[in-house]
């Protein structure tokens, strides 16, 4: 396994060397996330890591913390430094939500091993904006509703940020959302920090934006097949596994997709 941790190390170096594009931003919130993994099992609910929303003056890139923090680490590791590398941090989610207001569609980018997945996925959330007020921090809110996939959602936005943006793939409100959970109580975003900054600064995104764009079912496929059996897509990318270690490999993947059966969109689409 060791060996194993080796290579995938080695592969996101490369990968994150090959292809790295600038993302300017202008403002920044940053999201706890709270997730019931077990759809069967109310004690499955957990704090996972924080997730932060980039924002620029036409677009939003949304990503896990600790997936940011890996990629910069990345950007300057030193293969002399195995025990730097040892401590990188590990990420919930590889998936990145990229999103331009002058179009329709999200495009979403995600990893299996270090190969680079990438499809568009078209939004058109249906908001009902209410008229009940709260407030947060001195912060005034407003309380919205809509159906995103499979659930009923609650938001909670705030115009005295004007930025019609959230978490996930979350937007169209005219202000920033503050709070986001379904009814059912197993999703919550809630927004922790914010930032606002005079000058522009700069987010070096080091992933494949090259990599295969395939349509949504392609990818949910693709996604399917990786999680039930990642042993052919790791052999593409040049990996050798003893017959042990592809056992174990697999046993692992299968235990994660168990304890993680509840995802947060439980149909393609709202029809």
């Amino acid at each position: 396994m060791k060996r194993l941790y080796l290579i995938l190390i080695i592969s996101l170096i490369c990968a994150s060397s090959d292809a790295q594009k600038k993302f300017f931003y202008n403002s920044a919130a940053e999201y706890s996330f709270i997730k019931q993994t077990d759809s069967t099992d109310k004690t499955s609910k957990k704090r996972m890591e924080n997730f932060s929303l980039y924002m620029g003056d036409n677009s939003s890139f949304f990503v896990s913390n600790n997936r940011i923090n890996l990629d910069t680490l990345l950007q300057n590791a030193n293969f002399s430094d195995i025990a730097m590398l040892k401590t990188l941090p590990k990420a919930s989610s590889n998936k990145r939500i990229l999103k331009k207001e002058d179009v329709q569609k999200l495009s979403i980018y995600n990893e299996f091993y270090d190969k680079t997945y990438h499809y568009n996925d078209a939004i058109d959330l249906k908001w009902k904006i209410l008229n009940v007020h709260d407030s947060l921090n001195r912060m005034k809110l407003r309380k919205a509703e809509t159906q995103f996939r499979g659930r009923k959602y609650i938001a909670w936005y705030t115009d005295e940020i004007p930025a019609s943006a959230g978490p996930y793939k979350f937007s169209g409100l005219p202000g920033l959302i503050v709070k986001l959970q379904d009814t059912k109580n197993e999703i919550e975003y809630s927004m922790i920090s914010f930032r606002h900054f005079k000058k522009n600064k700069t987010l070096t995104l080091a992933y494949d934006q090259n990599g295969p764009s395939v349509s949504k079912n392609e990818y949910r496929a693709t996604e399917e097949s990786f999680y039930s059996n990642p042993i052919p897509y790791m052999e593409e990318q040049g990996a050798f596994f003893s017959e042990e270690t592809k056992r174990i490999i697999k046993q692992k993947f299968k235990n994660k997709k168990k304890q993680n059966s509840n995802p947060i969109e439980l149909k393609d689409d709202d029809l």
